[in-house]
């Protein structure tokens, strides 16, 4: 029976959670090899204060991933067959609030994450442009995943893997996942990118994900010609690998990667805040608020939850074209006065 609930709860773990879940067995080593012991199991009161004073001395964790870390030693207890309901006595959590309000008082003082504007999609083009040393199928893979997060409001995980070699097909972006369609709206026919977003937060299922469309505009800033510029330069990409890979090495495109690239061109530009490639995601946003959309068409966009992403499907094809085409000559009014 044991058996039975140990792989229920694993199979109820996201992905982010099994993450966690072999991070802390890391610590746990690191740990057991500092204190110059091994943890038994069940832990003691007296183990989990050990292991968390750990990790409050490692200068880079803060409270919430130490939660989400006691969580996963919870599982981690119950794949040794002990089934513990709390590993957070009163210390632990007396711990934790303190840690929790240093972390909001540093918080505050750290440099606020900005979104992407079209002044800085520009510039990201002509330093792409101008890069005499990175690879022109890397350059046009940067550009693509720039495009495509931006115009489609995607989270950075939705399309790049976490790893560089080990790809989850069940959680990653393959090249399948990807399909470029046309169809005829209205009375125009209109290009567009068809993506299998594996496992959107707002998809409330591991099993299923959901597919969104990005239509192609009329400038430099297109997605769909970006993506077809970047399999021009790469070359054939195998159906069943990641989307983004680097051409000489074979690699994919990993987070990391992404965000380090972002970092080498934008530092020098932007003299406050920072840019990652979540800022891609509230970019696009940002840009419908200025341009005047309603903001239940701004959350629909970006699928900011369940409900809203429900209402990007009722919208219908059309709608969704009329929305991308006024995104598109609001677009197309900025950069003229660039």
């Amino acid at each position: 029976m044991l058996e039975a609930v140990v792989k229920a709860s694993n199979n109820s773990l996201a992905n982010g959670t099994w993450s966690n879940y072999k991070v802390v067995e890391t610590h746990l080593n690191r740990c057991q090899k500092m204190i110059g012991r091994r943890f038994e199991y069940p832990f003691s009161n007296d183990s989990v204060l050990v292991f968390v004073a750990y990790l409050l001395d490692r200068k880079n964790l803060k409270s919430s991933t130490i939660e989400n870390y006691l969580s996963a030693l919870r599982v981690l207890h119950m794949t040794e067959g002990h089934l513990v309901s709390n590993l957070r006595p009163d210390i632990i959590r007396s711990l934790l609030k303190g840690k929790s309000n240093e972390d909001a008082v540093l918080d505050r003082e750290k440099e606020e994450k900005l979104p992407v504007t079209l002044e800085l999609l520009a510039l990201m083009r002509e330093i792409l442009l101008a890069d005499p040393k990175m690879d022109r199928a890397e350059k046009s893979a940067i550009w693509a995943i720039a495009c495509m997060c931006f115009f489609g409001s995607l989270r950075l995980g939705e399309v790049l893997s976490g790893k560089v070699r080990t790809i989850d097909p069940r959680f990653d972006m393959l090249r399948r996942d990807v399909m470029i369609k046309s169809r005829k709206v209205g009375s125009r026919k209109r290009r567009f990118l068809e993506l299998n977003l594996k496992c959107p937060k707002e998809s409330g299922s591991n099993s299923v994900g959901i597919r969104i469309e990005i239509f192609d505009t009329p400038d430099c800033y297109c997605p769909v010609a970006a993506f077809e510029d970047y399999e021009k330069e790469f070359g054939a990409l195998d159906p069943k690998n990641a989307v983004f890979r680097l051409r000489q090495s074979g690699d994919a495109i990993s987070k990391a990667r992404f965000n380090r690239v972002l970092k080498v061109m934008l530092m020098p530009h932007v003299t406050y805040g920072k840019i990652t490639g979540h800022s891609f995601r509230s970019g696009v946003s940002s840009l419908m608020g200025r341009a005047g959309f309603p903001d239940s068409d701004i959350q629909c966009l970006g699928r900011w939850s369940s409900e809203a992403y429900r209402k990007y499907i009722k919208l219908g094809r059309l709608v969704r074209v009329r929305n991308a085409d006024k995104i598109s000559k609001f677009v197309n009014s900025q950069v003229e006065a660039l």
